[in-house]
């Protein structure tokens, strides 16, 4: 039987490993980050991608374009996210039907505010939905997913919520993102802790299949050190939120939120001992503003290499601009803080020893969630 993490044996992934074994380039990867713009409803003062803003975005009809070439390079994985909020883009639907209808498995990451324009084609479409909330009343909210221009969108969101369950319960995420913001040593921490074990409760009561509970992270892709202040609060909050769990609510917690609320203290993302990014060759960053290596760098020129906003998917991945990006980015220098390649990355090179040992493939599987 063999060691590897099930996930590589899916037949488009262990593809990959064989050309990473072999030392060579995979042709295309096989999931996407897609951003179609920059812009966003809301003003979240933690939001990472608040350097990017307003600064792109893809035509209506290039968007369309880019949705039929992922599919046709053989891209199997989409998740539509970030860089802002992906609804809010003329062309968001069509972009997931075109890829739904090419067999590609679709996420979707949103604020939930539009969700009422597309409750159908996200229903049909979307293998994953996660709903960004990060709090269970409108006083949290308001301080912390702010909506641009004022007023508030929390009451909306639940609506939408209530109003997507029916369609997609299975499928249906209520993300919470520990928060906490500190204006100095010794001044008083403003977070969102108290309100994690009634946000449990009340995705389940709104038809959620899950509940996810992440860590938030400062401006070095770290988490926040006054998140040390919240750690016997997040403990209650916690358990409780856990007894919430049963056969049909899946509550799910970020190793780093179980250590704080265990008292174990807060742990930095390490270093890197790679010099290349394996995951880079299988997974990539599609946006307005660039191709790139990594949703993490997508403000760094070395780890961008082509432009979709003129130039064909499948010219981007056959050139060498993409192989020279993945030789100018060292991890070791360039990759710190959070990523979500670094689990990923010890399982691909551990799968390339194991096949350069063996040298022959285990029994593998059909692909059935490339999400990663």
């Amino acid at each position: 039987m063999s060691p590897l993490d099930p996930w590589l044996l899916q037949s488009s992934v262990w593809r990959c490993v064989e050309h990473l074994a072999a030392g060579e380039p995979v042709p295309h990867p096989i999931a996407v980050e897609l951003h179609l713009g920059t812009t966003c409803n809301l003003a979240c003062p933690e939001c990472v991608s608040r350097p990017t803003l307003d600064t792109a975005t893809f035509e209506p009809d290039r968007a369309l374009g880019v949705a039929r070439e992922l599919a046709s390079t053989g891209v199997r994985c989409v998740v539509l996210s970030g860089g802002g909020e992906p609804l809010l883009h003329p062309s968001a639907a069509g972009v997931m039907e075109s890829l739904h209808d090419a067999g590609v498995s679709l996420g979707l990451v949103t604020n939930g505010t539009l969700l009422h324009l597309h409750l159908q084609t996200v229903a049909s479409c979307a293998a994953r939905i996660r709903v960004s909330v990060d709090a269970a009343t409108a006083a949290t909210y308001d301080r912390f997913r702010p909506q641009r221009g004022g007023g508030s969108s929390f009451q909306r969101v639940l609506r939408n919520l209530e109003r997507i369950a029916p369609l997609a319960h299975d499928r249906l995420t209520y993300s919470f993102v520990l928060l906490t913001r500190q204006a100095g040593v010794g001044a008083p921490v403003d977070s969102n802790a108290a309100d994690l074990a009634e946000a449990a409760g009340l995705a389940k009561s709104l038809g959620c299949a899950a509940f996810e509970v992440g860590i938030g992270l400062d401006a070095r892709l770290q988490p926040a050190p006054s998140h040390a202040h919240v750690s016997s609060l997040l403990s209650d909050q916690l358990h409780a939120a856990l007894q919430c769990a049963d056969n049909d609510f899946r509550v799910f917690v970020d190793p780093m939120v179980a250590d704080l609320a265990a008292g174990r203290g807060l742990r930095e993302f390490p270093a890197r001992g790679y010099a290349r990014c394996p995951a880079a060759q299988i997974r990539a960053l599609v946006g307005p503003r660039g191709v790139s290596l990594c949703p993490r760098h997508q403000c760094l020129p070395r780890a961008i290499y082509g432009d979709p906003c003129v130039t064909p998917l499948r010219e981007i991945w056959g050139g060498t601009a993409f192989q020279a990006a993945i030789a100018r980015v060292d991890p070791r220098s360039d990759c710190t803080g959070a990523c979500m390649s670094m689990q990923l990355n010890d399982q691909l090179l551990c799968a390339v020893d194991w096949l350069r040992t063996h040298g022959a493939a285990p029994p593998l599987t059909d692909d059935h969630d490339l999400f990663m």
